[in-house]
């Protein structure tokens, strides 16, 4: 446990502003500047810092081992009459409509399209997303959602065609994904 600390204080500092001539140089250099979202505390009550990348990174290693598994699944997906099992960790992470519902979830707050599940008149608990999503039939919700946990551009892009690039486009909008998603579409329209 101390290394995984040790890893996380780390990257931290090797991307924060420090002082000293040869950081300051680094730091000058270096394209983008990285804004920390996750924040962590360890075993002492210090707050650790985690850059971004490297949360997307870890969760699209993980994302095969998760993805279309029910272990740890905190919700269902329904397209249609098709459901998928969700992990909110990965779903929030790329999409700014899944932070929505379960912030609406885990306050106890109505949201148009959740159900709690029943099951054989028992509630399990397990809240059932029904997705604000157009569909045709070229449109493959499955590949969207294996990017979500993945990452896998060339996948994903794979599935871009002129018949459905509008519905994939419509539908990166409707879930507010983050800019990775929306600069896949520009790439396939600029090829």
């Amino acid at each position: 446990m101390a290394n995984s600390r040790f890893v996380h204080r780390r990257l931290y500092r090797r991307y924060e502003p420090t002082h000293g001539a040869r950081h300051q140089h680094m730091n000058r250099t270096r394209r983008h500047p990285l804004t920390v979202d996750v924040v962590v505390p360890d075993s002492h009550g210090r707050i650790t810092r985690i850059p971004p990348a490297y949360v997307s990174m870890s969760l699209r290693r993980m994302g095969p081992r998760f993805y279309g598994n029910p272990s740890y699944a905190n919700c269902k997906l329904k397209v249609g009459d098709t459901e998928f099992w969700g992990h909110e960790l990965f779903l929030s992470w790329k999409a700014q409509y899944f932070r929505d519902v379960f912030a609406a979830v885990h306050n106890d707050q109505y949201h148009s399209d959740v159900v709690i599940e029943d099951a054989d008149g028992m509630l399990t608990g397990l809240p059932v997303i029904t997705l604000p999503i157009e569909q045709c039939r070229s449109f493959d919700f499955v590949e969207m959602l294996y990017w979500i946990y993945t990452g896998d551009d060339d996948r994903w892009l794979s599935t871009f065609n002129g018949d459905n690039i509008d519905v994939i486009a419509s539908n990166i909008e409707r879930l507010g994904m983050t800019e990775e998603a929306r600069a896949l579409c520009r790439r396939f329209t600029s090829q």
